[in-house]
């Protein structure tokens, strides 16, 4: 099962912004699911994690840990246009000042 993926370590209230040149299923998940997803076991999402018809899809990080932000694409393609972007909670925002 081809997909794209991206590892990165976020806080809780952290948006993951995700926009695709197609729709896609968008997942957002732990080291341990992400390892469950890609060996076809069950697996377990976080954060509205899904069927995106409509892109850019927002999902919201429930707490603190490395995350695995995975499209994967329905015909399998693994050249898509893609960017996957973090919006940091506004309390991170505000101490950034």
């Amino acid at each position: 099962m081809p997909f794209l993926h991206k590892r990165m370590h976020l806080t809780a209230g952290d948006t993951v912004v995700v926009d695709c040149g197609r729709s896609c299923n968008v997942l957002m998940m732990t080291k341990m699911n992400f390892n469950q997803f890609r060996k076809g076991m069950p697996f377990r999402t976080h954060g509205g994690s899904g069927f995106f018809h409509e892109l850019p899809a927002r999902m919201v990080v429930p707490f603190d840990a490395d995350w695995n932000i995975t499209l994967d694409i329905e015909d399998g393609a693994m050249t898509v246009e893609h960017a996957i972007t973090v919006e940091p909670h506004a309390d991170k925002a505000i101490a950034r000042k």
